[in-house]
């Protein structure tokens, strides 16, 4: 075996050790917790939480309700990365629009996700609710790093592009969208996890999807079980969801 190998395999048994070293001890934790509490309807013990979580998990609805959340935050996330990259470009290029556009965007980053939720309730349906959710979320985020990747771009290089005549498409490819590439990629890392918590948000408040499920376990059936089973899902799915986003841009870098 030769010493890359060895490496690896040294990097791989240290990186398993410390991904699974927190989860045993949140584990032993919890468990504790519940033997002394004692009270499977306050805390269920692991055990009950797992044979909650194999139920959900093989039910043949998981998956499309599931999937439901996931493509309206896929729609969320598309719309509000769009659109927050449309108007930081008009609010670099336009100070009138920076002057209108800004405070607007104060205003959405101050106000509560719950307070959102029931406003949009009184106009819209459980999925563009949803996704509209997503989308407030997301687009601030984007708005702002964006921004900051075009008041990052060297002003000197800039001119040095006039001087020589590049052309508007040559200027943005070699000048502007790298710049506003390495602005957008932590952008859009911290907005997939904020886009999920805000999707589950929404349905557990408005009792669709994934929150007509949790619903019903917790006024139905009493089964808290369930409800921390899927608990253990969302936060699993979100971090699935972070660590995707992260490996496809390392791959865009490449």
């Amino acid at each position: 075996m030769t010493s890359t190998t060895q490496n690896r395999v040294i990097l791989l048994k240290n990186k398993a050790l410390k991904t699974l070293l927190p989860l045993i001890i949140i584990l032993a934790v919890w468990e504790v917790a519940a033997w002394i509490i004692n009270n499977s309807f306050i805390l269920p013990t692991v055990w009950e939480t797992a044979l909650a979580l194999f139920g959900i998990v093989t039910d043949l609805s998981f998956f499309a309700v599931l999937f439901t959340a996931f493509f309206r935050v896929l729609f969320g996330l598309a719309f509000g990365t769009l659109i927050g990259i449309i108007l930081a470009t008009l609010c670099h290029y336009f100070p009138i629009a920076d002057t209108l556009i800004s405070p607007v965007i104060s205003i959405m980053k101050s106000t509560p996700v719950a307070c959102i939720i029931v406003l949009l309730w009184l106009s819209m349906n459980y999925t563009e609710i949803a996704i509209f959710v997503v989308l407030l979320m997301v687009m601030p985020i984007v708005w702002q790093n964006v921004l900051d990747g075009y008041h990052a771009i060297d002003k000197e290089l800039y001119e040095v592009t006039r001087v020589f005549n590049f052309s508007f498409l040559k200027r943005v490819k070699v000048l502007v969208a790298p710049s506003l590439f390495n602005y957008l990629k932590p952008a859009l890392i911290t907005s997939i996890g904020l886009a999920w918590k805000a999707e589950i948000a929404a349905e557990i408040m408005t009792n669709s999807n994934i929150g007509a499920l949790i619903y019903r376990f917790r006024t139905v059936s009493y089964d808290t079980a369930a409800i921390f089973a899927w608990t253990v899902i969302i936060i699993t799915f979100s971090i699935i969801l972070e660590k995707t986003a992260k490996s496809l841009i390392r791959r865009l870098n490449k």
